[in-house]
């Protein structure tokens, strides 16, 4: 009986959580309420609504219509404004013809110089009737009104001008630009052309494109439902003033000329059908499918030829349908998701930074590609992520049920970035970090200053590493002058001169072909006899003894130097780096201090789809 009674009670409680609707500031507990400034701090404009022409910026404030009336003395506005939140309203003028005797809502108002255009303060909710005046001795020829206004009703001298002249917020009040009568031939007409474009996602989304040819005044219409029934729209798209009302009807201004509208809007139901909405004769509606969600086949109405229609270029690829009065489009579900989706096509870019210390590596991801299965990235136990920016969006690290962690994935196209740490330790490297098949792995090492890095291998293209120097030549030339060292002297000697050797081939700066020099000048000088050649070879390895001299002094000091501030080893780039990819290995910035790391950086081997890197 009491798990019964705790069924029920979970039931009202979700059904309570799926039908609650957003908190105003009022509503939100008080436990919560001094964390809204902090929830907002990002966006402080959240409950604005979008501009008209830009669904990702918002605007907290609306001018509906200005109304101006001029005459040779002195001209008056009213601007009618819907603030949504406190917020500055600019006002028709400038610093020349500044607005007089301003109210707002029949209340004398402040008005103040914002960059040199007269504004006012605004209080957040209501609709707001703002009032003014302009005193000159002449109407003058152009005057300022803000830009974001949508429509103008323009009288001169008592005298409506039917389409007044806007360049960039500035009035032309000319009569020969603007005209003081409309023509007679020219009517106001509007002609509508709706496209819908449906998407077979979860939930179904329909694209709505509204086409429309507009002559005639500038006028503010009110279009009926253009959102079929049962779908909630999600974002409105347009090149004039337009808005969703509360009861679904659109209000658009309008102006003459060939204008669009989209209207996007999700399913709130399994799509099983869709009517055409009353009033409407017929229509024109494209057919998305999205098989890797699931398979459908559309029992009515039949299809047309795209290409035999007005439909927009880029939706003619898509199976279309003619609706008329009375018609339901129809889907029947043969299969639901697939059972054997593509592998996921990513590719991968990873940057590491060693620690000064060298106690570890601080990463930077880049995944790039398409997703078409498991939807969800996991990270390698070796990695502990740290921030996750997923297609310009900050995204939750979570834990699956196996305790690794990872985000969540719910676009195909993704481009993902993230900062992580590798744990472990520094001498192997793991190619991915991620438990993901990757088609391309780049990576490039940063190393501080002070370290080299001494060889890598499992790589597909070897970096510049001390060890990938070494040519044969360069091997041929030591081991022959450490023998020749051990030859004329002893064998202690010898191995001193191939330790020496080894590790000052190839920094830069260091004595290399002047040694051969002097072991040659060395050996011929035992077995020649006394005579003139003699005592030439004898001035010959003098000279080069100077020559190693004034060779080794700067070299030492330049080592000692570098070695007590390994900053000092390359001001211009001090984080040099190294290369690891495939198809190209390039050395960032060339490492000349001698490597105090005694340990190969070793890559270890993890499977991949395609061997591009090590891991």
């Amino acid at each position: 009986m009491s798990r019964i009674i705790w069924l029920f009670l979970s039931s009202v409680f979700f059904t309570c959580i799926a039908q609650a609707k957003p908190l105003s500031t009022d509503q939100v507990p008080e436990p919560l309420k001094p964390w809204i400034a902090w929830a907002l701090q990002d966006s402080p404009e959240a409950e604005c609504p979008f501009i008209y022409n830009n669904y990702e910026q918002k605007h907290c404030s609306w001018p509906t219509q200005i109304q101006l009336a001029l005459s040779t003395e002195k001209g008056a506005f009213t601007l009618n404004v819907l603030a949504y939140k406190d917020s500055w309203v600019s006002l028709p003028g400038d610093k020349i013809h500044w607005p007089l005797n301003v109210t707002t809502d029949n209340k004398p108002a402040l008005v103040m110089d914002k960059n040199g255009i007269p504004s006012i303060k605004l209080v957040a909710g209501v609709q707001h009737q703002i009032k003014g005046e302009f005193v000159w001795t002449a109407i003058p020829e152009n005057l300022n009104i803000p830009v974001d206004i949508g429509l103008l009703e323009l009288r001169i001298n008592g005298q409506i001008i039917s389409a007044p002249t806007l360049k960039e917020g500035q009035l032309w009040l000319k009569e020969t630009e603007t005209g003081s009568k409309k023509p007679e031939n020219i009517q106001d007409n509007l002609d509508i052309q709706i496209f819908r474009k449906i998407t077979d996602e979860v939930p179904a989304q329909v694209l709505t494109r509204l086409e429309l040819d507009v002559s005639g005044e500038q006028r503010e219409i009110k279009l009926p439902k253009p959102i079929l029934e049962g779908f909630i729209p999600l974002s409105l798209q347009s090149t004039l003033p337009a808005r969703l009302e509360p009861d679904g009807q659109l209000l658009v201004q309008l102006r003459p000329g060939h204008w669009q509208i989209d209207i996007l809007a999700r399913n709130s139901k399994e799509l099983s059908e869709i009517l055409l909405p009353a009033g409407v004769d017929e229509e024109i509606w494209v057919f998305e499918a999205r098989p890797q969600l699931r398979v459908v086949e559309i029992k009515q109405p039949s299809a047309i030829d795209p290409n035999l229609t007005n439909l927009p270029d880029d939706w003619k690829n898509l199976p279309a349908y003619k609706i008329s009065q009375g018609q339901t489009m129809t889907f029947k579900t043969l299969r639901r998701g697939d059972p054997e989706p593509e592998p996921n096509q990513l590719n991968l870019t990873r940057k590491f930074w060693l620690d000064f210390d060298g106690s570890g590596y601080t990463v930077n991801d880049t995944i790039t590609g398409n997703m078409s299965r498991d939807w969800r990235l996991n990270a390698l136990p070796q990695t502990q992520l740290g921030r996750v920016l997923l297609n310009g969006n900050s995204q939750l690290i979570t834990r699956d049920k196996s305790d690794k962690q990872g985000v969540e994935v719910r676009a195909g196209n993704i481009t993902m970035d993230s900062d992580s740490r590798a744990l472990g330790a520094v001498k192997s490297i793991y190619a991915t970090g991620w438990e993901q098949d990757f088609h391309i792995v780049n990576a490039e090492l940063n190393m501080p200053p002070g370290w080299r890095l001494l060889a890598a291998r499992g790589v597909d293209n070897v970096p510049d590493s001390w060890l990938s120097r070494w040519t044969l030549l360069d091997l041929f030339l030591v081991l022959i002058a450490a023998l020749a060292t051990g030859r004329l002297w002893n064998s202690y000697f010898g191995c001193l001169a191939l330790i020496t050797l080894t590790l000052i081939w190839h920094e830069p700066g260091s004595p290399q072909y002047v040694w051969l020099n002097i072991l040659a000048a060395t050996a011929l000088i035992k077995v020649l006899p006394q005579g003139r050649f003699l005592m030439l070879m004898t001035w010959y390895r003098n000279a080069f003894w100077l020559v190693l001299v004034m060779t080794a002094i700067p070299f030492m000091v330049s080592q000692v130097r570098t070695g007590l501030y390994p900053q000092l080893e390359n001001p211009v780039q001090s984080s040099p780096s190294t290369s690891i990819g495939e198809g190209m290995i390039d050395k960032v910035a060339e490492i000349n201090l001698p490597a105090p790391a005694s340990q190969t950086l070793r890559m270890m081997k993890a499977p991949l789809t395609k061997r591009s890197m090590p891991s």
